[in-house]
């Protein structure tokens, strides 16, 4: 098995692949909620890392987003969608499994 790591929400901790970007709420969906095959739009993940980034960069100026986490949101949303939001390519691959 690949390591893993050890994400909270409120439900509690739940395991999530070490190499994952995803956390808690988004691991618990994948072992408990497959249903459909409905797939957020290209277009749609390109948006939301787009705004992601533009809030960062705002609330770092405005002093309400200390460094570390800016740098890694910038990074994240920088990022091909297929790095960012694997759940779709896992499940489009057939690769995901539950842990």
């Amino acid at each position: 098995m690949s390591s893993v790591r050890t994400e909270a929400d409120s439900l509690g901790e739940v395991s999530v692949p070490a190499d994952k970007l995803w956390g808690a709420q988004t691991q618990r969906s994948l072992e408990h909620f497959s249903i459909g095959h409905d797939l957020i739009p290209r277009e749609m993940i390109t948006a939301y890392a787009l705004l992601k980034k533009a809030a960062a960069h705002a609330n770092h100026a405005g002093k309400r987003l200390e460094d570390q986490p800016h740098a890694l949101i910038v990074q994240v949303a920088c990022l091909d969608d297929r790095q960012r939001y694997p759940v779709q390519h896992e499940r489009e691959r057939g690769n995901f499994q539950p842990l």
